[in-house]
C-alpha cells in the first residue's frame, strides 16, 4: 500500500512540474506576461490552486 501512495505522489508532482512549466512559467495571456491572479481569473482557477501546483510539494490533482 505504501508502494502504490508513492508511486501517486510522485505522479502528482510530475503532472504539477509540467503544469508549472508549460503553462505558469511566466504567466502569459496572448503572449503577454501577467499577474497569477489575472492568469488565474482568466483560466477559471482560483489564485490559491494554482500556487499549490506551483509548490515544490505538489498538489494531489
Amino acid at each position: 500500500m505504501a508502494e502504490k501512495e508513492e508511486s501517486i505522489n510522485e505522479l502528482n508532482k510530475n503532472m504539477c512540474k509540467f503544469i508549472q512549466q508549460n503553462y505558469f512559467d511566466p504567466f502569459k495571456i496572448d503572449g503577454v506576461e501577467t499577474s497569477q491572479n489575472k492568469y488565474a481569473e482568466e483560466c477559471d482557477l482560483s489564485s490559491s490552486t494554482i500556487s499549490k501546483i506551483g509548490n515544490p510539494k505538489g498538489y494531489n490533482i
